[in-house]
């Protein structure tokens, strides 16, 4: 009964951290950082323009005028990957009383998994195309991974571990 405990509370907490971290980092402009005549920071759903104005720093945040295509699937393969993952961590915090449930769970967090790893490998292929300007897997000059980018791959990480416990694999 303790080990199922122990499963169920890690895969669990793995979960909710993931989706806390996936949530932040969808709505963050923070995934590249430019740094040319002003500091441009592109996200998959907001784009900010840093520039001085009668010597004040002024930043202008808003929609991205035009999304790539690239970008946009991945934005909309991290927004699935969400739904399926607050299904998942539903389903691990409903195991305590259905044993059954955590195998749902270990399903709905493996599909999840999937629409990340696909998002993982579209969006550096958008760094091609408007706004960002550089080459597919490649980043122009005066521009930089931000923060978001680093903490989806970080959560990314948190799927996997909360999907290793879910499978028995660590708390065996």
């Amino acid at each position: 009964m303790a080990m199922r405990t122990r499963t169920i509370v890690g895969t669990g907490v793995c979960f909710g951290v993931a989706f806390a971290l996936n949530a932040y980092t969808l709505a963050s402009q923070q995934w590249v950082i430019r740094d040319f005549e002003g500091v441009s920071q592109y996200g998959m759903l907001r784009q900010c323009d840093e520039s001085i104005y009668n010597d004040q720093f002024v930043t202008r945040c808003r929609f991205p005028p035009r999304l790539s295509g690239t970008w946009a699937a991945t934005a909309m393969c991290m927004i699935v990957g969400l739904c399926i993952l607050a299904y998942a961590t539903y389903k691990a915090a409903s195991a305590v009383a259905d044993h059954r449930a955590l195998s749902k769970a270990k399903w709905a967090g493996f599909w999840c998994a999937v629409m990340w790893a696909l998002a993982a490998v579209l969006f550096p292929v958008g760094l091609a195309g408007e706004p960002v300007g550089g080459e597919v897997f490649r980043l122009p000059e005066n521009s930089s991974i931000g923060v978001a980018y680093i903490l989806f791959v970080v959560s990314l990480l948190t799927l996997f571990m909360g999907e290793i416990i879910a499978l028995r694999i660590v708390l065996n």
